[in-house]
C-alpha cells in the first residue's frame, strides 16, 4: 500500500528531527548481532509492521501500522553512565513528543505509544524498544450535516466519515410501543421515526463543538 509508505516516511522525518539523535534508519527486522557494526550513537532503528484489522475485533475498516523502534546508546563508566542513561530517557521523551498524538496531516489515527521495554544486549550498548501504533483509513467518505439553527437559517457541517460497522440506518415504527396485549392501539400520537447511528472517528475539536451546537439547535 502506497499510504503505508507515506505514513512511515512521515514518522521517519519527525523522528529524525529530534535533537540529539545522531542517525535514524529503517530496518526490515531487528537482530542483536547487527549492533556489532554500529559506529554512531544515539541511533534510532525503525521497523514498520502492517496488520490488517478485522471487523469482529475493531469494528472499523482500516490497516493497523506498528512502528517498532529501537533507540541504541552507548554505556559509560561511573558517573558518566548515569548521565548517559538520563540522556537516553530525555531522547525517549523527545521522541514521544514528536510522534505521539500526531497524524502528520494524514488520514490516520494519531500515533499512540503502545509498548516500551529494554532489550538485552552486550554491556557496551543500551537498547530501548518502543512500539508506536496508528490506524490507516483507506475508505473515507466526505459527508455533511444540514440543520436549521435557532434563527431559522440552514447551517452546514462538513466532515470526513470513516466506515465502521457501528453505522446503521433504519425506520422504527414507534406506534408498536403503544399497543395493548390484544393488539389494539392505546395511542395514535406517536409517529414513525428514522434513526441513524454514526461513529465519527476522525474529527477535530472544532468539528466536535459544531456537532454540539447542532445537537442543541
Amino acid at each position: 500500500m502506497r499510504i503505508v509508505e507515506i505514513v512511515s516516511q512521515a514518522f521517519f522525518n519527525s523522528a529524525a528531527a529530534v535533537s540529539g539523535i545522531a542517525k535514524v534508519e529503517f530496518i526490515s527486522a531487528f537482530a542483536p548481532e547487527d549492533l556489532d557494526r554500529i559506529a554512531r550513537t544515539p541511533l534510532l532503528l525503525i521497523c514498520p509492521h502492517m496488520i490488517y484489522l478485522t471487523y469482529a475485533r475493531h469494528r472499523q475498516r482500516g490497516v493497523q501500522l506498528l512502528m517498532d523502534c529501537y533507540l541504541v546508546t552507548r554505556n559509560q563508566r561511573g558517573e558518566r553512565n548515569y548521565a548517559a542513561a538520563s540522556g537516553g530517557m530525555a531522547l525517549l521523551d523527545a521522541l514521544d513528543l514528536a510522534v505521539v498524538d500526531q497524524n502528520f496531516g494524514l488520514e490516520i489515527q494519531p500515533f499512540d505509544a503502545y509498548r516500551r521495554e529494554m532489550v538485552k544486549t552486550e554491556k557496551s550498548l543500551s537498547v530501548v524498544r518502543s512500539i508506536y501504533v496508528t490506524v490507516i483509513y483507506p475508505d473515507l467518505a466526505e459527508s455533511k450535516f444540514e440543520y436549521v439553527d435557532e434563527a431559522g437559517k440552514t447551517q452546514t457541517v462538513e466532515f470526513t466519515m470513516v466506515s465502521t460497522t457501528f453505522q446503521t440506518e433504519d425506520n422504527r415504527d414507534t406506534n408498536d410501543y403503544g399497543r395493548g396485549l390484544d393488539g389494539t392501539m392505546r395511542s395514535y400520537t406517536r409517529t414513525t421515526k428514522k434513526r441513524f447511528d454514526l461513529k465519527l472517528t476522525l474529527i477535530s475539536t472544532t468539528m466536535k463543538e459544531q456537532l454540539r451546537v447542532m445537537e442543541t439547535a
